[in-house]
């Protein structure tokens, strides 16, 4: 997931994750030649991850705001994020909103992204994070 991956490369690379830089449309500059986690930066400012895949456990305002930000940015294309919610209607909502695609559970969020957000009200988190550790692929 995408803060395991940070938190990964600031302890194999920590004189190459610098944050923020003043000069990049999102604040954030990733120098790094680990292929572990984020094969797609390959040693550059994160301006473009358009062969990695976003997922969404929450498909909720934050992660709709998030991948509304993703997209517009042109960080990564909306036919490569993909979210799921308990709510089916919050799934369509989202779906709607961002031009990305609602999926049914986290297997399937999982399955078809390389990095994760958790999007999830606190009081979930532990079933959620239980969901999410049976189904943890070496991508992951």
């Amino acid at each position: 997931m995408l803060f395991h991956a940070l938190l990964c490369l600031r302890a194999r690379h920590p004189q190459r994750l610098h944050c923020p830089s003043a000069n990049h449309p999102m604040g954030i500059r990733v120098q790094t030649r680990c292929q572990h986690h984020l094969p797609t930066l390959k040693g550059s400012c994160m301006t473009s991850a358009n062969t990695i895949h976003v997922g969404f456990i929450g498909a909720g305002k934050m992660a709709t705001a998030l991948a509304k930000g993703l997209v517009s940015s042109g960080f990564v294309p909306a036919d490569r994020i993909v979210a799921t919610d308990v709510l089916p209607a919050a799934r369509q909502g989202f779906a709607a909103a961002t031009g990305a695609r609602g999926v049914p559970g986290i297997e399937d969020v999982l399955r078809q992204s390389d990095v994760g957000f958790l999007a999830v009200k606190p009081q979930h988190m532990h079933e959620v994070l239980a969901e999410v550790a049976r189904h943890l692929e070496a991508k992951h």
